[in-house]
C-alpha cells in the first residue's frame, strides 16, 4: 500500500497479492485535505478492509512509510488527535485477522430470501438460487437482465464490476450502521466504495 498528498489532492493505492500471485489493485482519491501520513493511513485502512471483505485470514502488509509502520507496531507514538485515531482504527482492524468465526450449520441458515424479507434483493436472489421470476413480465425481464451482474458468495449477494472487487449488496440496518460509521465512527469520514 502507498499514499501520497500534494497540491492537487491526496490519494491511496492498494495492491493485494494472493499466495498464487493473483493481484487486485485499488486506488482511492481522498476528498478531504490530507497529509502524506493521513494518505498512508487511508491506504492501510482501505487495504485492510478490502482484505477482510475477501475473507483473508493471514496478511503481510508492506509500506514505504516507516512512520506508519512503526506507529502500528508500537515503535513510535502516534502524536496528534488525527494520527492517533488513524492508528487506533488500523490496529482495531488488524486485530480481526487470524481469527475464525463459528460457522452456522447449513440447516439453520434457511433460504436467503427468507432471511432478508422483502427487499430490493429478494427477486434477484430468488432468480439466482431457484430460477424463479416475478409474475409481472417487465419485472421478470428486468431481473433476467440484472442477473449477470450479481453473484452469491458465502451466502451474501455481491454485484460484479469490471476490474474491481465484488461489491457487497446491503440494505436496512446494515446501511444505517455503515452510514453512522462513516459520519460518526472512530475512523471519522472514511468512506470507500466496496463495502
Amino acid at each position: 500500500m502507498d499514499g501520497a498528498s500534494n497540491g492537487g489532492g491526496a490519494g491511496a493505492g492498494i495492491e493485494l497479492i494472493s499466495p498464487e500471485a493473483h493481484k487486485i489493485r485499488r486506488t482511492t482519491h481522498l476528498a478531504f485535505h490530507a497529509t502524506n501520513n493521513d494518505a498512508e493511513y487511508e491506504a492501510l485502512i482501505n487495504g485492510l478492509k478490502l482484505a477482510l471483505e475477501m475473507k483473508v485470514e493471514n496478511l503481510n502488509v508492506f509500506s514505504d512509510s516507516m512512520i506508519v509502520v512503526y506507529q502500528i507496531n508500537g515503535g513510535y507514538q502516534a502524536k496528534g488527535p488525527r494520527t492517533e485515531l488513524y492508528s487506533k482504527c488500523a490496529q482495531r482492524i488488524i486485530a480481526r485477522f487470524n481469527e475464525r468465526r463459528p460457522n452456522v450449520p447449513e440447516h439453520e441458515v434457511g433460504s436467503l430470501s427468507d432471511n432478508l424479507g422483502s427487499t430490493w434483493m429478494t427477486h434477484i436472489l430468488a432468480y439466482i438460487k431457484e430460477g424463479s421470476l416475478p409474475d409481472e413480465k417487465n419485472e421478470a425481464r428486468r431481473i433476467r437482465y440484472k442477473d449477470a451482474r450479481y453473484v452469491i458468495y458465502d451466502g451474501v449477494l455481491y454485484r460484479r464490476g469490471f476490474n474491481v472487487p465484488l461489491l457487497k449488496c446491503i440494505d436496512g440496518d446494515e446501511c444505517n450502521y455503515i452510514l453512522r460509521e462513516v459520519h460518526e465512527g472512530i475512523c471519522g469520514n472514511h468512506s470507500w466504495v466496496s463495502l
